[in-house]
């Protein structure tokens, strides 16, 4: 019998024979040296003998001489990758470490200080007693100090609020006005230069014989030129920013650093109130803030803020002076008390652990100070106030008396 053997492109082997007519699959096992033969297929079954089924042999153990261990280089060059960018994670945070400690060193040496009271002055403006009979002009006069103690200095922006928490006052007029300026003396000069250029070329080729080519070209050529200039304003930033708030009872002033103009020192602004045609004296509120300039890394950020409390009287009276500096004298005597009892308060607004692990609200609020002082005289006793120490409710009790003399003051009926 003759048989006939061919491979496909899978590796198959087909054997064709004359007298039996089939195809025969066959595994065929090439060896990539052609000195030694190939060797017979494994017997499945045999000890030691992989099945034929899975001809392949099984992979190299971990470990063992000779064999590189891919899982280990995978998890090495993953380490390393985790530490590289555990380094830039730590210099990320150090850097802003660095600017978080600059700025809470800032914010507790930043200081804001202003009058302790105000002579007020009545402004004669006959115009204005004609057209509103029962109210008065006065002038007020205020200072506010800002000072830094440290290096240099990241303030850039400081943000000043005048306002009367008793409403018997209205603002008539306040100074400085909202200003802005440029560091460029004189106007922008700009220049515009231009070449025009306009040009005509005429080509003829002739050939008659193959030998003899003739060419005639023209070309005729325009330039012109223009120069022209003019001039622009600076553009200009806003170095203080002013305008009223809270329906007209209060006033703001907005400062900027600049390269002309320093946040540090002393700041004066003077103020115009409508008061009641009776008016002896009163009182104003001030809170100043400071911010930090603007980064790409974040926005601008509060570095400290401070309250006041601006006794005004008439100049002159002095039983209106007394007045204002009694309600001084009760406001700083609560605060005083409030700092000397502070774990006393601390114990009666949260009486357990438990309000801290269960998250449960404090019995007294934690800015239940700065609210109490922005209230009017006639604000009602808060449910609160029965948690605190009784030093403290005597000394809440006296700041609103004084308080309720001194709009007594303001409305003229003292």
């Amino acid at each position: 019998m003759i048989a006939l053997v061919s491979k496909n492109e899978f590796g198959v082997v087909s054997e064709k024979g004359s007298g039996v007519g089939r195809v025969t699959p066959k595994l065929v096992t090439t060896n990539a040296n052609p000195l030694i033969p190939n060797p017979s297929p494994p017997k499945t079954g045999e000890k030691g003998v992989k099945n034929a089924v899975f001809p392949n042999p099984s992979p190299p153990r971990t470990g063992e001489k000779g064999v590189k261990d891919e899982g280990c280089t995978n998890a090495f060059a993953s380490m390393a990758s985790i530490l590289r960018e555990a380094r830039v994670c730590q210099t990320l945070l150090f850097m802003l470490s660095l600017f978080i400690g600059e700025m809470r060193v800032w914010a507790q040496s930043l200081q804001f200080d202003t009058n302790p009271s105000v002579a007020c002055r009545e402004l004669v403006d006959s115009e204005f007693t004609q057209s509103v009979p029962d109210e008065k002009l006065i002038v007020v006069d205020c200072q506010v100090s800002v000072l830094g103690l440290g290096g240099r200095s990241a303030l850039d922006e400081c943000l000043f609020h005048f306002y009367s928490p008793e409403l018997f006052a209205r603002v008539h007029d306040f100074s400085p006005k909202t200003l802005v300026s440029t560091d460029v003396v004189g106007n922008i000069q700009i220049e515009h230069e231009g070449v025009q250029s306009h040009g005509v070329h005429v080509g003829a080729n002739g050939d008659g014989s193959g030998i003899l080519t003739a060419q005639i070209s023209a070309n005729q050529e325009q330039r012109s030129e223009e120069n022209r200039s003019h001039e622009i304003l600076p553009p200009r930033e806003v170095v203080t920013a002013a305008g009223t708030l809270g329906r007209g009872t209060g006033v703001y002033f907005k400062i900027r650093r600049t390269t002309q103009q320093s946040l540090e020192g002393t700041h004066c602004f003077s103020l115009i109130l409508r008061v009641p045609a009776g008016w002896r004296a009163g009182y104003l509120r001030l809170h100043c803030q400071a911010f930090s300039a603007r980064t790409r890394l974040q926005d601008p950020q509060m570095m400290a803020q401070s309250a006041f409390m601006i006794p005004l009287y008439l100049k002159g009276d002095a039983e209106a002076k007394q007045q204002a500096m009694r309600l001084m004298a009760a406001e700083q005597s609560l605060i005083a008390m409030v700092r000397e009892r502070g774990d006393v308060l601390q114990k009666a607004s949260r009486p357990s652990i438990w309000y801290d692990v269960a998250l449960k609200a404090p019995k007294v609020p934690d800015q239940w100070l700065v609210t109490l002082l922005r209230q009017s005289a006639d604000t009602a006793t808060q449910p609160y106030e029965r948690y605190l120490p009784t030093e403290i409710q005597e000394h809440i009790a006296v700041l609103r008396s004084e308080k309720m003399k001194m709009l007594n003051f303001s409305l003229g009926t003292l």
